[in-house]
């Protein structure tokens, strides 16, 4: 009997790409590498494999940013890797989720922080 390839709801790819969207980035040739067909977008039930949303998140993060658009600047590279490098290294559940916070607030504070505006 052969097994059904592991799918992904539509609704997940809309999410990925809203931050892209908003900032009014077109996404047809992420889509398109991704072997995403973008009228796909449009239909409710629709799935996409594993593999084309893992490519699509791939082509996101690598030519836009780590944190896909969803905040006021770019994050840079590697974010992601050192979040993942200190979670890994954590002997507990507890340290893990201190390590993940701990990051993601002081990029999220450098990221969303702006200078102030001079009168």
């Amino acid at each position: 009997m052969l097994s059904q390839p592991n799918t992904v709801s539509i609704e997940y790819v809309r999410g990925m790409l809203s931050g892209a969207r908003a900032r009014g980035t077109r996404c047809d040739d992420w889509l398109w590498r991704a072997g995403i067909p973008p009228g796909l977008l449009d239909e409710k039930k629709a799935r996409v494999t594993a593999e084309q949303y893992l490519t699509l998140l791939q082509c996101l993060a690598g030519e836009t940013d780590e944190g896909l658009g969803f905040f006021s600047r770019p994050l840079r590279r590697g974010t992601f890797s050192m979040l993942v490098r200190s979670v890994l290294t954590s002997a507990t559940l507890d340290v893990a989720i201190g390590r993940s916070n701990r990051l993601v607030h002081y990029h999220a504070a450098r990221v969303l922080s702006r200078p102030p505006v001079s009168a």
